[in-house]
């Protein structure tokens, strides 16, 4: 998915995403941010997306791996230093395991 930077910086390096623009920003960090947008990909156009900017893709494994065994199918609050954010998590089952289908 597109909830980090990386991974739609990718899309765009390869032309698959365009980024149009933001709807709203979310600090979480020093120099960490919540980018609420619009774009496309491909050929679909994504009304409002998101993804978070300026943090390592450990963090965000990190946090939604967290998040995902203590608060699955509902808002998570986090505190990063003096920031606090909800992270959603939901799970998939799939032959008979419980697995990760979404966290953002």
């Amino acid at each position: 998915g597109f909830h980090n930077w990386i991974s739609f910086l990718r899309e765009e390096e390869a032309a698959t995403a365009n980024y149009k623009g933001y709807i709203e920003t979310g600090q979480f960090g020093p120099a960490n941010y919540v980018i609420t947008g619009t774009f496309s990909w491909y050929t679909a156009n994504k009304s409002i997306g998101g993804f978070y900017t300026g943090n390592s893709p450990e963090l965000d494994l990190a946090v939604f791996t967290v998040c995902f065994y203590t608060r699955p199918n509902q808002q998570c609050k986090v505190n990063l230093g003096n920031y606090q954010h909800s992270v959603q998590t939901w799970e998939q089952n799939y032959n008979g395991m419980t697995l990760v289908g979404s966290a953002y």
